[in-house]
Protein backbone atom coordinates (compact mmCIF):
# COMPACT_ATOMS: atom_id res chain seq x y z
CA UNK A 1 0.00 0.00 0.00
CA UNK A 2 2.94 2.36 0.48
CA UNK A 3 3.51 2.42 -3.28
CA UNK A 4 -0.17 2.97 -4.03
CA UNK A 5 -0.30 5.88 -1.61
CA UNK A 6 2.59 7.54 -3.50
CA UNK A 7 0.66 7.65 -6.81
CA UNK A 8 -0.42 11.08 -8.05
CA UNK A 9 -4.05 11.56 -7.04
CA UNK A 10 -4.87 15.16 -7.95
CA UNK A 11 -6.84 14.35 -11.12
CA UNK A 12 -9.60 12.65 -9.19
CA UNK A 13 -12.25 10.92 -11.26
CA UNK A 14 -11.52 13.06 -14.33
CA UNK A 15 -8.56 11.01 -15.53
CA UNK A 16 -9.75 8.14 -17.64
CA UNK A 17 -13.29 9.26 -18.33
CA UNK A 18 -12.67 9.77 -22.07
CA UNK A 19 -12.22 6.10 -22.99
CA UNK A 20 -12.80 6.53 -26.71
CA UNK A 21 -10.06 9.15 -27.14
CA UNK A 22 -7.76 7.26 -24.77
CA UNK A 23 -8.15 4.15 -26.92
CA UNK A 24 -7.55 6.09 -30.13
CA UNK A 25 -4.72 8.33 -28.92
CA UNK A 26 -2.99 5.97 -26.51
CA UNK A 27 -0.11 7.15 -24.39
CA UNK A 28 0.31 10.43 -26.32
CA UNK A 29 -3.28 11.44 -25.57
CA UNK A 30 -2.91 10.56 -21.90
CA UNK A 31 0.39 12.42 -21.60
CA UNK A 32 -1.06 15.56 -23.19
CA UNK A 33 -4.15 15.65 -20.96
CA UNK A 34 -2.81 14.23 -17.70
CA UNK A 35 0.98 14.72 -17.70
CA UNK A 36 1.42 13.73 -14.05
CA UNK A 37 -0.72 10.60 -14.25
CA UNK A 38 1.19 7.58 -12.99
CA UNK A 39 1.17 4.38 -14.99
CA UNK A 40 1.87 0.81 -13.96
CA UNK A 41 4.32 -0.81 -16.38
CA UNK A 42 4.50 -4.18 -14.66
CA UNK A 43 3.30 -5.96 -11.57
CA UNK A 44 4.43 -9.11 -9.81
CA UNK A 45 2.34 -11.29 -7.57
CA UNK A 46 4.21 -12.19 -4.40
CA UNK A 47 3.05 -15.14 -2.33
CA UNK A 48 0.26 -17.56 -2.96
CA UNK A 49 -2.59 -16.38 -5.11
CA UNK A 50 -5.93 -16.04 -3.41
CA UNK A 51 -8.33 -18.72 -4.42
CA UNK A 52 -11.82 -17.81 -5.38
CA UNK A 53 -14.62 -20.19 -6.18
CA UNK A 54 -15.11 -20.69 -9.86
CA UNK A 55 -17.93 -18.61 -11.17
CA UNK A 56 -20.51 -20.63 -12.94
CA UNK A 57 -22.78 -19.12 -15.47
CA UNK A 58 -26.33 -18.82 -14.25
CA UNK A 59 -28.65 -21.41 -15.64
CA UNK A 60 -30.79 -19.96 -18.38
CA UNK A 61 -34.38 -19.64 -17.39
CA UNK A 62 -36.86 -21.38 -19.58
CA UNK A 63 -40.20 -19.75 -20.04
CA UNK A 64 -42.98 -21.54 -18.28
CA UNK A 65 -45.37 -23.27 -20.60
CA UNK A 66 -48.85 -21.99 -20.13
CA UNK A 67 -51.68 -24.35 -20.96
CA UNK A 68 -53.84 -22.95 -23.74
CA UNK A 69 -57.23 -21.71 -22.70
CA UNK A 70 -60.03 -24.06 -23.68
CA UNK A 71 -62.00 -22.88 -26.63
CA UNK A 72 -65.32 -21.26 -25.78
CA UNK A 73 -68.28 -23.44 -26.69
CA UNK A 74 -69.85 -22.54 -29.96
CA UNK A 75 -73.10 -20.63 -29.55
CA UNK A 76 -76.21 -22.70 -30.04
CA UNK A 77 -78.20 -21.77 -33.11
CA UNK A 78 -81.47 -20.07 -32.29
CA UNK A 79 -84.61 -21.83 -33.41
Amino acid sequence: MKVVEMLYDQYGENAGMDQENISKGGEKFIASHWPKLDTIKSATLIGAAATTPAKTAPKPTTPKKVAPKPAAPAPKPQQ
